[in-house]
């Protein structure tokens, strides 16, 4: 990535993505192209509600979060791609965007603290800077809830 001005990325000899390495960094369009880049959460769910550009998602755990979408109907199944540095720790309990989950591990990566958890049917990555860590840290056991922003969430196809 750091040497590319073109970057594809390729699937059982099919191409799944073509584009500067910024855009497949910052905007995977399938869930292997969101795996393959790495430093991506992936929920998938299925809209519950649709109001105007956004939709709500529940994921099987019961789950809700709303993604940026227009024209989502409801029963439609989605799977979404979130950073891993786009998120972050609720202070206070919130209803959504929000994935409650226990730490099952807390790495110390410098700049940066890499937070594991294991929530009822999804495992969720969080990167925070060493000094949002600082600030509230967390260790293995605790409950925690992780929480994102609506425009930090790609929508992702199965094609």
């Amino acid at each position: 990535m750091a040497l590319a001005d073109l970057m594809v990325v390729m699937e059982g000899g099919k191409i799944r993505q073509m584009g500067t390495p910024q855009e497949v960094y910052k905007h995977p369009r399938t869930p292997f192209v969101a795996r393959f880049i790495g430093g991506r959460n992936l929920l998938s769910g299925e809209v519950v509600a649709s109001h105007g550009r956004h939709a709500t998602v529940q994921s099987q755990g019961g789950a809700r979060f709303t993604i940026p979408v227009d024209g989502a109907q409801v029963g439609d199944k989605v799977v979404c791609s979130i950073h891993c540095d786009k998120t972050g720790l609720a202070s206070s309990t919130v209803d959504t965007n929000a994935l409650a989950g226990t730490v099952v591990a807390v790495e110390y990566c410098g700049a940066w603290v890499q937070i594991r958890l294991q929530s009822s049917t999804e495992d969720f990555t969080l990167l925070l800077t060493e000094a949002s860590f600082d600030d509230h840290p967390v260790s293995v056991g605790d409950r925690v809830t992780a929480t994102r922003a609506v425009e930090d969430t790609d929508i992702l196809s199965e094609a």
